[in-house]
């Protein structure tokens, strides 16, 4: 089965942030950095190198562990967006 493109990875990314962020008590300064940075991405995809790539990579594994526990829908989502950014060699 084929993976889905990065763009609607990063589609699904952002909607499971949004709703993570929504459904929280108050901003989750991980889940409001990562919401600006998948927005940042998504606005850029075409245009961005792949350093910026390696840090947005770099910020979703190490929000990984803060999230796995609270937000599995959420952590799904950014494994998958990590996988794919890792098969891009990104």
């Amino acid at each position: 089965m084929d993976q889905p493109p990065l763009d609607q990875q990063l589609e699904q990314l952002h909607t499971e942030l949004v709703q993570a962020n929504a459904t929280a008590d108050q901003p989750h300064p991980v889940l409001t950095d990562l919401l600006k940075q998948t927005q940042a991405v998504r606005a850029n995809q075409g245009t961005v190198g792949a350093e910026h790539h390696a840090t947005f990579r770099q910020r979703l594994s190490d929000a990984l562990p803060q999230l796995e526990a609270s937000h599995p829908t959420l952590t799904a989502a950014i494994s998958e967006v990590l996988d794919t950014l890792s098969r891009m060699g990104l």
